[in-house]
């Protein structure tokens, strides 16, 4: 029997109800903030009479939620039930911070462990599970890798108008490094080792992410994460993305051509470096170049080029430097149109 609903204001203790965040089969999600301090939190209240096996199930998810907060990576839960982009926060609090939640399925796996029982967002589902397999910790590499993919390019990369059972059998031959399947006006099903155009990313981000995705979008769930790294033991997966998490990359809007260049930070390097390269892309000289950061300050010659990008305060990959030439008193063209996919040119044309 359902319980009441939960009204807005409601009070517990110190701590007043702001919003309902969402509701799911078992419960609700509410934002409280604490009267004294100002604190917000997220609290999952239970809305339903559950039965015997659904409340371990949400004593187990609370289990799993405490240990995850203790104890790091070391033996993290296998979500079964697929990660997606629903499931997963964003925390701003002077560093991004992201969290999976929802581990209302999850249960605890190592790296060898078997698994048969069938749970999940049918969408974000790793093959072996629809064909009855037993399975590892590689079926949370498939979920990630298309939740990342969606996030990417608004859509999951293998026939995403597609029913799941329809598209597996399509899809289950593809090439290890097949990333994206699409369906043209003729039917016939393409393969792609790159992503999707046009995407928000740039080139540099491009060429990782699919080396990332290749090794998580396997189909063999064997080779799924690209097996285990040498020394560091974890799997390949994990290693690269927290390569591409480090890497510093610095976004020059050249105001000439308004076109957006990127550049790879490599540690220490110079603000003359930077310079240089920037001199080979867009033909500007050194001497004629004006760097300006988003509030008007000119980047420092004397410090290093990493002031493009300041820690902590906003994601890696969002910082835009303005370049201005000198030598021009006039800005014109050429402004060129952003590239468009075959399919909104064919419908354009139709």
């Amino acid at each position: 029997m359902d319980r009441p609903p939960v009204q807005q204001g409601t009070v517990c203790g110190s701590w007043d109800m702001k919003d309902r965040l969402g509701t799911g089969g078992f419960g609700n999600v509410c934002l409280y903030q604490n009267r004294d301090t100002g604190e917000l939190i997220a609290i999952k209240s239970c809305r339903l009479e559950l039965s015997s096996k659904n409340k371990d199930r949400w004593c187990q998810e609370i289990q799993i939620m405490k240990r995850r907060r203790v104890r790091g990576r070391g033996g993290d839960p296998t979500r079964r039930d697929a990660t997606r982009p629903e499931d997963e926060t964003r925390r701003d609090a002077g560093k991004v911070v992201h969290k999976i939640i929802d581990l209302g399925y999850a249960k605890d796996l190592d790296q060898g462990s078997l698994c048969t029982s069938f749970v999940g967002t049918l969408q974000y589902l790793a093959p072996e599970l629809f064909e009855n397999k037993p399975y590892t910790v590689t079926v949370d590499y498939w979920s990630f890798g298309t939740m990342i993919f969606e996030c990417i390019a608004g859509f999951r990369p293998f026939l995403h108008n597609m029913q799941p059972f329809t598209w597996h059998e399509k899809i289950k031959k593809k090439d290890p490094k097949h990333i994206y399947a699409y369906e043209e006006m003729s039917g016939e099903i393409r393969f792609s080792q790159h992503l999707p155009q046009p995407n928000n990313l740039c080139s540099i981000m491009v060429e990782q992410l699919e080396t990332w995705l290749q090794l998580v979008l396997n189909w063999d769930p064997q080779q799924r994460g690209g097996g285990l790294d040498n020394p560091s033991g974890r799997p390949q997966c994990f290693v690269l993305m927290d390569h591409i998490l480090n890497l510093k990359i610095v976004h020059i809007l050249n105001m000439t051509s308004a076109k957006i260049l990127s550049f790879l930070l490599q540690p220490d390097e110079s603000l003359h470096s930077l310079q240089s390269s920037i001199e080979r892309e867009t033909g500007i000289a050194t001497c004629n170049q004006e760097l300006l950061l988003e509030m008007g300050v000119s980047l420092d010659p004397r410090k290093p080029a990493s002031q493009c990008v300041i820690e902590g305060v906003r994601g890696w990959d969002s910082y835009m430097v303005y370049l201005f030439d000198k030598s021009k008193t006039a800005y014109e063209g050429p402004f060129q149109p952003r590239h468009l996919s075959e399919c909104v040119n064919y419908i354009g044309k139709s």
